[in-house]
């Protein structure tokens, strides 16, 4: 793959970042086809990129003091980059990650099994061709895609029985998130001060 001296190489913009990570995974799998990664080579030399989801990271702290907010926006914490599905007739058979550091933009992650379920059963709803950001909340495993109707934030997730096929509202979402980010935090917010035990 192409490194120099054990670094990955960064590119000008994400595109090209992702233009590297597919040709990373065509190496890949001609040098070792034995490595699964759930997809191959044909599947890959067909597919082209789809719209990149920008990744954002839930601030937990803000989470956790959060009486209300109108989106998730509000207590967002780092950018964790993009996240750019690769498809093959409408499916989603790939994802390659990445992320801006200061030398410019690099791939950080081929893969994400979860994630590319989530957005094949999303392209099979109404909002399939809809531009999607995609939140994570730390410690209690949530995975949200938001999603503008009618000039609103509204939210798709798997996460506490919630579906997928329709949106929630930040106020029915917030408080089931803040629940189990509370709950979290008695359980393990002693061990996680001491120990750094999970970001």
């Amino acid at each position: 793959m192409s490194q120099a001296n054990g670094q990955a190489p960064h590119f000008q913009t994400s595109e090209e970042a992702v233009a590297q990570g597919k040709k990373d995974i065509l190496e890949v799998l001609r040098i070792s086809p034995e490595v699964k990664l759930g997809m191959d080579a044909a599947q890959v030399e067909r597919s082209t990129p789809d719209q990149a989801l920008s990744v954002i990271e839930v601030d937990f702290q803000k989470l956790l003091e959060a009486g209300s907010a109108d989106s998730l926006r509000r207590l967002a914490g780092d950018s964790k980059g993009n996240a750019t599905p690769l498809l093959v007739d409408g499916q989603v058979i790939g994802l390659i990650e990445t992320s801006k550091g200061a030398k410019g933009w690099s791939v950080s992650a081929i893969g994400n099994q979860l994630l590319e379920d989530d957005l094949n059963a999303i392209k099979a709803t109404p909002f399939g061709t809809s531009k999607l950001d995609y939140f994570e909340v730390p410690n209690i495993q949530a995975r949200i895609f938001e999603v503008s109707t009618g000039g609103k934030a509204g939210y798709l997730t798997r996460y506490d029985g919630f579906s997928l096929q329709r949106t929630i509202g930040i106020e029915e979402l917030l408080p089931r998130l803040r629940q189990d980010a509370l709950e979290f935090q008695k359980l393990y917010g002693d061990q996680l001060k001491e120990q750094k035990l999970v970001k």
